[in-house]
């Protein structure tokens, strides 16, 4: 009886465990998504006024396309390692028991 009572515990703790370390991941995941749209808006500004020909505006509108590069590489990585997990023997039950669904490229 102990055994099974056992069993049902470590299995509870080990789906949780595994479950909050895909919200985590999912969450990592809003905060790139989140910075990137700011990093498209301040392009669309910067952009906007290198076009109209200030060019004391240059070196930051460079600036603002190498960081939405990283982070569009960032996101891609994360989102990348969020569907792997899902699909690894690890993550797969609890992913299946709570509902998880792979994400979805943004472009």
């Amino acid at each position: 009886m102990w055994t099974v009572a056992l069993i049902v515990l470590a299995f509870t703790i080990y789906s949780f465990y595994t479950w909050a370390f895909l919200i985590r991941h999912r969450k990592i995941i809003k905060y790139i998504e989140r910075d990137i749209s700011i990093l498209e808006e301040r392009e669309k500004l910067f952009k906007r006024e290198v076009k109209s020909g200030n060019s004391l505006v240059e070196g930051k509108y460079k600036e603002i396309l190498s960081l939405l590069e990283k982070a569009r590489k960032e996101y891609y990585s994360e989102v990348e390692k969020f569907n792997r997990k899902l699909r690894s023997p690890i993550f797969f039950l609890p992913a299946k028991l709570f509902g998880e669904k792979p994400i979805e490229k943004i472009d």
